[in-house]
């Protein structure tokens, strides 16, 4: 499936990584500084500390019900939810 953005949006920084699906793809974060922002109706708590790990900046979108689940040391690690 090709993913378009929208007119005038600059993609060069853009990549879709469906992570947690059966055929996905390797880990594709390199272990770095640079501030994430995390855009996943469903996310878990070993995911987001494994994104979090050495990060100095994480952002977390997602519905409510996944944040609920989220262990509280995990969502320490987190920047914005």
């Amino acid at each position: 499936m090709a993913f378009e953005v929208p007119e005038g949006f600059d993609s060069s920084h853009l990549a879709f990584h469906p992570l947690g699906v059966p055929d996905g793809q390797d880990w594709p974060f390199p272990i770095n500084r640079r501030p994430l922002l995390v855009v996943s109706p469903f996310v878990s708590s070993k995911l987001l500390n494994d994104l979090a790990a050495e990060r100095r900046h994480v952002t977390v979108v997602s519905l409510v019900e996944s944040l609920n689940d989220l262990r509280p040391s995990v969502i320490e690690k987190l920047d914005d939810v």
